[in-house]
């Protein structure tokens, strides 16, 4: 079983380079293996199950990964940043214009969470102000209004985000 394979200490890496096993997320989870031992295995940009939608039995994209049950906080825990994980940052990089037809393709293997729940992963207001969430977002995930009228949290806004 594959809790056994961890338990054993084989590494997350030896089994995705191997084409041959399709590997479930979940198994993996269960297993004990983070989403730091899935994504971040491989060189940049070399992951044999992370190369190019769309997303199949044989991928493993960071929307398999939050389907088979990784939170927020575990891929806050992998180095993402609350900008990674947000649809309102995700669009407004791109302006309907702008889209061609592959980004479509590859707005379907994020994972993307909610205001409240990178609030309950840990990221601060200051993040997800940077990762474009809006007044009546933020406000829905717990923040107070007078913290976000709070001068210093605009200007550190203006300041992080160029």
């Amino acid at each position: 079983c594959m809790k056994c394979l961890k338990e054993a200490g084989l590494k997350a890496y030896e089994i995705l380079r191997c084409k041959q096993v399709v590997v479930n997320p979940r198994v993996l989870r269960e297993a004990g293996y983070s989403v730091d031992d899935i994504v971040n295995c491989f060189p940049l940009h070399q992951h044999p199950r992370r190369i190019h939608p769309p997303c199949t039995r044989y991928t493993m994209f960071d929307s398999q990964l939050k389907e088979a049950g990784f939170s927020a906080e575990d891929f806050r825990n992998a180095n993402y940043s609350a900008r990674d994980l947000s649809m309102n940052a995700r669009e407004a990089e791109y302006e309907a214009s702008n889209w061609y037809v592959g980004d479509l393709e590859w707005e379907q293997c994020c994972a993307f969470f909610s205001a409240s729940e990178l609030k309950r992963a840990g990221f601060s207001l200051a993040e997800l102000i940077r990762a474009d969430f809006g007044p009546c977002e933020l406000v829905e995930a717990g923040f107070a209004i007078s913290e976000l009228t709070d001068p210093s949290v605009k200007r550190r806004r203006v300041t992080e985000t160029g």
